[in-house]
């Protein structure tokens, strides 16, 4: 089975102008994590001067204690959505892989040629934010402990954090409510929503490739927007 180094079907339709590259990763991660900005005193967060510190991803190379380079970084930040995260947080979907080495364990730092083969940036390197449009996940990245992935049911924020998104069901009042009210048996709300399904998961491959289907658990397509 190849190596999937993405959370993302193949299959994506969006407007390069509702991609947004003004930030680059706080960590290493696969494309088609849920992201927001940074934000707290300040943004950019890290203030080392214009290259990467040792603290972040991909920093300083360090030998024998002492600082051999610096590598350059783009500072203002995303990071993966967590439980309680709303639709005005979140700006989008990781177009690409923010990566470090590649599966051989290789820097990919010394070597750009691999790392646009394999779909990635490297640490610290603006990584494109999709905004709106229509995508596909894996199963495995789908949050589904509330709901299966049904056509019509609402794509949110999952509260297990991770900067994954859930399927939830608009009809069950247990599980969603349509205003953020406070209460403590609310799982889901209006500000937890960023699109809807289109598709299910499907519970067999039409390949025949049966344990590759199950080791990523298929995939279903969404339609999103985070551009509020």
């Amino acid at each position: 089975m190849p190596t999937i180094r993405t959370r993302l079907y193949p299959y994506r339709n969006f407007d390069e102008h509702e991609v947004v590259s003004l930030f680059s990763k706080d960590v290493t991660g696969l494309a088609g994590e849920l992201v927001k900005i940074v934000t707290g005193s300040a943004n950019p967060q890290v203030a080392d001067g214009w290259a990467i510190g040792s603290n972040v991803g991909g920093g300083t190379y360090i030998y024998n204690s002492q600082a051999i380079s610096q590598r350059y970084e783009t500072k203002m930040k995303v990071t993966v959505t967590v439980s309680g995260d709303t639709i005005y947080s979140a700006i989008g979907f990781t177009e690409l892989n923010t990566l470090e080495f590649d599966e051989n364990g290789i820097p990919l730092r010394y070597n750009e040629r691999r790392a646009k083969e394999i779909g990635a940036v490297i640490s610290g390197e603006t990584v494109p934010v999709i905004t709106k449009g229509i995508l596909g996940l894996w199963g495995q990245y789908i949050d589904q402990s509330l709901s299966p992935v049904q056509p019509g049911y609402l794509v949110c924020i999952s509260r297990s954090g991770l900067g994954l998104v859930a399927s939830v069901n608009p009809n069950n009042t247990s599980i969603f409510q349509t205003a953020n009210t406070g209460s403590a048996s609310q799982v889901y709300h209006s500000q937890s929503v960023i699109g809807k399904w289109l598709t299910s998961l499907p519970s067999a491959p039409n390949t025949g490739l049966v344990n590759e289907w199950a080791s990523i658990g298929g995939f279903a397509l969404f339609q999103f927007d985070t551009s509020v």
